[in-house]
């Protein structure tokens, strides 16, 4: 017999498979799932199960933007907490009340049986990943998710695309795709700021939309980052090594597929960051990096020098990025060169739109017919290159 926890409920079962498990849940529940799940469309894509792990702290100006609009997207999400206030654990509580699934398993670090000794990136998600094995079992497809970070395409697309073209493979990163302030969008900030005297406040994918790419002189593309993996019998974290993805075998994907929109700045509160550009809500951490005058790991920052005031973060370009552009919704419209691979084709994109201030937020069909039309004979060389078949 295994047990199943969903929640406070815990119910006892027979085995079931790694789909059933994920699907029960969601189909108990489906009365009251609109804007919970992403629909299934005929003709959509297959799909494969993706769970989500996330570690968070003091992120409440965007955890319930981030609920919204990614966990949709997901079969469940396992949440640990760090932060000093309830804001996080308010927010979890409130989108689960609306959405009872897909589900989410929050934990709080005070919480933990055994405490985080190492505070590194794979310290602080080793207790997250044994948990989701703990509900959902090994081999599952695992998203490495951060608050500051919005699906373009869908993950569980991209998971069965490459469990059916490279089976052995056991991690991919995504293209992450660099939103950053601009100096453009500094008047309807302001704008914004003084609408929201009353309280409200508007997402942070309304507030900025200029995306920063080829930023490397090394790498003609966007950046990467290991975001999906799947936790085989090989994947393990060890709290002193460093980086997010845990040590897996390595074997990649033969391909970058897939995008994502990182928000660099949710806040320009210059009292959040240090004058260098850190972030000052951040864990302790005792590997790598260490920082000469607080004794600590360099937290996350935003590297484009020193912060003075909020004009300090509207920027005309982040870094050494050679190419900056508005986001309005749709990649494939832009143009980008994606290298080393080819970007995965706009049928799986996440099925929504982006609420964004200026531009449609989605594909404009006309336009994305005759810009597939231009690329196809390239994308088919591409793919053939991508999954072996030239």
């Amino acid at each position: 017999m295994r047990l199943v926890v969903f929640y406070a409920c815990v119910c006892v079962a027979k085995p079931e498979s790694q789909r059933d498990r994920l699907d029960t849940h969601v189909a108990k529940h489906a009365e009251v799932l609109d804007g919970c799940r992403i629909q299934r469309r005929p003709g959509d894509p297959p799909r494969v199960p993706v769970i989500g792990l996330m570690v968070t702290k003091n992120d409440d100006a965007i955890i319930a933007e981030w609920l919204k609009y990614n966990m949709p997207a997901l079969s469940a999400l396992v949440l640990l907490d760090s932060s000093d206030g309830s804001g996080t654990a308010d927010a979890v509580s409130k989108y689960r009340k609306r959405c009872p699934a897909p589900p989410i398993d929050y934990m709080h670090e005070r919480d933990l049986l055994t405490p985080i000794t190492v505070m590194s990136d794979a310290g602080m998600r080793q207790p997250v990943l044994a948990r989701i094995r703990a509900l959902y079992g090994r081999n599952q497809w695992v998203y490495l998710c951060h608050s500051d970070e919005f699906f373009y395409h869908e993950p569980e697309f991209i998971a069965a695309l490459v469990q059916r073209h490279d089976p052995t493979c056991n991690r991919l990163p995504f293209y992450q795709l660099h939103v950053f302030p601009h100096t453009s969008e500094w008047p309807q900030y302001n704008k914004q700021k003084a609408e929201e005297q009353d309280g409200s406040q508007r997402l942070v994918q309304q507030r900025f939309q200029h995306i920063n790419t080829h930023c490397r002189r090394d790498w003609n593309g966007p950046e990467t980052e290991w975001a999906l993996f799947r936790d085989d019998e090989m994947t393990e974290y060890i709290p002193e090594m460093a980086g997010c993805l845990p040590q897996n075998g390595s074997r990649d994907c033969r391909s970058v597929v897939a995008a994502q929109l990182h928000y660099k700045v949710v806040s320009p509160d210059p009292n959040l960051y240090t004058r260098s550009g850190i972030h000052r809500s951040h864990w302790r951490k005792n590997h790598s990096h260490h920082h000469e005058s607080t004794g600590q790991i360099n937290g996350v920052g935003i590297g484009m020098g020193a912060i003075s005031s909020e004009l300090s973060f509207f920027q005309e370009r982040f870094r050494n990025c050679q190419r900056v552009f508005r986001f309005e919704g749709c990649l494939a419209l832009e143009g980008l060169s994606w290298e080393p691979a080819p970007v995965a084709p706009e049928s799986l994109r996440l099925a929504r739109a982006w609420p964004l201030s200026v531009g449609p937020g989605t594909c404009n069909e006309t336009e994305l017919a005759v810009a597939t039309a231009r690329r196809s004979a390239t994308r088919s060389r591409l793919w053939g290159w991508v999954f072996g078949r030239e």
